[in-house]
């Protein structure tokens, strides 16, 4: 499953990859051609043999540096756009899973998670397909090279020195749990810096005393502290294997010098051979040495794969349930956030006519945006179930807080929808808001802040509002529509709903019940259940709930 989750991102860059494992093999070539270079120089110095060879070996020497300089910025290159691509496949993979994830199950995330991902994980995963991938490449080619060279010079003095690589080599490997685990926890901490300060970023307005900007800091100090001293743990764990590394590479360098010197003394091995074995031992030995910094940046990159993996392993659900199936009733419907408490909603039932203006209304607490949300398909039911009417047309949802995006007011409008300006500028008066367009020399080019920071709450329903006219909706759901709003825009906006989108059907909550004698039915909620189904003349009739609920707020008008 791990290796699968690795192997995904590049099935559409195969190319690439190719082309960066071969620059890697190539560059260990170009690394190993040098002591081989470098000992038959040193041969010419010392027998004087093939004098005529000497300026050619220099210069091939001299030539393999170049080469290797213009490789490595070949390597830069092809790393770095190998990583870019699979990171912005990655970044965009993710965006889309977490639209299609359940409303429900994407509550659950917390706060600033996918912000983390996105800047940290992601990019920490993706360069595992890069420089990492190519390095991986360049030592085992290295590796391998370096010991074949080495036998084919000397086979007694390769063996010597083979206990030494093992150890080197196999530090990273045993300490293969204990080096996921600190690059995990690490970035665990990392992103959690990065949600706690999302999450304080969104709730600023809510830090304005003294005690609460005291109490965030202080929460946002402790994450800070807790990511330092995982990440002063990670470095000197990964230092100390380096050093361990270093050491048996240096027991290995005095091996070689005891028992090559005497090689050379007794004349079983030229001098030639022992400079080039020795430079051999650097080319040798860095792959294991860096083997620990290697493997930690491949751990690194699996720990983050892991904890995006953990969005990914969240079943998506089929968005058609949300974009084009209207209800046209609710059957038995019982509802609960989590199996260890009592439904938010107790087997409710009613139906839905198409075109009518339907009213939910009950105390706070009593179900009514959890019931607005099942209908909207943002939830699905735990039993029961909603009929639905499969539509091409759109639907929209107007929330109690609507979200404004950091887009013009025109993108903020048409949301990418290819709508006619005559058609936003009749709908822009009907929920007069013709002076926000106009306060502005920009007009409908006027920027709108992240979550429209810079409008009022009313503006920024009646926007939401205007959303939804320009799309000829067949279902417009609303969440206590006039909130917040004066007495003359509320009217109007309930002059809206009644009779400028009587084509549409409407399911509405309010507490505002100065309008719902217009109904064609009310649904009258208490705790999860309802209690009481009728137009407004038949529950006064009736004297119950709604009536009670009526003629309060008749009297504290």
């Amino acid at each position: 499953m791990q290796l699968k989750m690795l192997i995904k991102p590049i099935e559409k860059e195969k190319v690439l990859v190719f082309i960066a494992a071969l620059l890697g093999i190539l560059t260990a070539g170009l690394n190993l051609s040098r002591p081989v270079l470098l000992g038959m120089i040193i041969g010419v110095f010392s027998n004087g043999v093939h004098k005529e060879k000497l300026d050619v070996y220099i210069l091939l020497y001299f030539m393999s540096y170049l080469a290797t300089w213009a490789l490595s910025l070949l390597v830069r290159y092809m790393s770095t756009k190998l990583s870019q691509k699979i990171l912005l496949q990655l970044r965009l993979r993710l965006f889309s899973h977490y639209l299609h994830i359940p409303f429900i199950k994407r509550e659950k995330i917390p706060s600033g998670r996918i912000e983390a991902m996105t800047s940290s994980d992601l990019p920490m995963w993706s360069n595992l397909y890069g420089m990492t991938l190519i390095e991986a490449v360049h030592s085992v080619a290295q590796f391998l090279g370096a010991l074949l060279t080495m036998q084919h010079f000397n086979l007694q003095l390769m063996l010597m020195i083979l206990p030494f690589i093992v150890i080197s080599a196999f530090i990273p490997i045993l300490s293969s749990r204990l080096l996921i685990k600190i690059n995990q926890d690490a970035q665990e901490k990392v992103a959690r810096i990065i949600e706690i300060l999302t999450d304080f970023l969104h709730g600023s307005k809510e830090l304005v005393t003294d005690k609460s900007k005291t109490w965030a800091r202080d929460k946002y100090s402790k994450g800070c502290k807790e990511s330092l001293n995982s990440e002063v743990r990670k470095n000197v764990i990964q230092s100390a294997l380096q050093n361990i590394s270093a050491a048996t590479e240096i027991l290995a360098y005095i091996t070689i010098l005891i028992f090559g010197g005497r090689l050379v003394l007794n004349g079983t091995l030229n001098i030639s051979e022992m400079v080039a074995f020795l430079a051999i031992i650097e080319l040798l030995f860095f792959p294991a040495r860096y083997a620990n910094d290697l493997y930690g940046s491949m751990q690194a990159s699996v720990a983050s794969a892991k904890r995006v993996n953990e969005i990914f392993k969240i079943e998506k659900e089929n968005s058609d349930v949300i974009t084009s199936n209207v209800p046209t009733g609710v059957h038995a419907v019982s509802f609960k956030y989590r199996e260890d408490e009592e439904n938010i909603l107790d087997h409710v039932s009613f139906d839905i006519k198409p075109g009518s203006l339907t009213f939910i209304i009950g105390e706070s607490g009593s179900g009514k945006s959890t019931l607005l949300k099942l209908l909207a398909g943002y939830y699905q039911p735990r039993s029961g179930h909603i009929e639905r009417l499969i539509t091409d047309n759109h639907f929209s949802f107007v929330w109690q807080e609507p979200y404004l995006f950091n887009a013009s007011l025109l993108e903020n409008v048409k949301l990418g929808e290819n709508i006619f300006p005559q058609e936003i500028e009749k709908n822009i008066k009907h929920v007069n808001i013709t002076n926000l367009v106009g306060r502005s020399s920009e007009g409908y080019n006027s920027m709108v802040s992240n979550g429209g920071g810079n409008l009022s709450g009313g503006e920024k329903r009646r926007l939401a509002m205007v959303r939804s006219l320009v799309r000829d909706s067949e279902l417009v759901i609303m969440d206590e529509p006039t909130s917040g709003l004066d007495h003359e825009n509320a009217s109007m906006v309930w002059e809206l709903i009644t009779k400028n989108m009587n084509s549409m059907t409407r399911i509405i909550t309010t507490h505002d019940l100065t309008e719902v004698s217009n109904a064609d039915q009310i649904v009258v909620l208490s705790k999860g259940k309802a209690v009481e189904i009728g137009s407004h003349q038949e529950l006064i009739l009736k004297k119950g709930f709604y009536y009670n609920m009526y003629t309060r707020s008749l009297n504290t008008r």
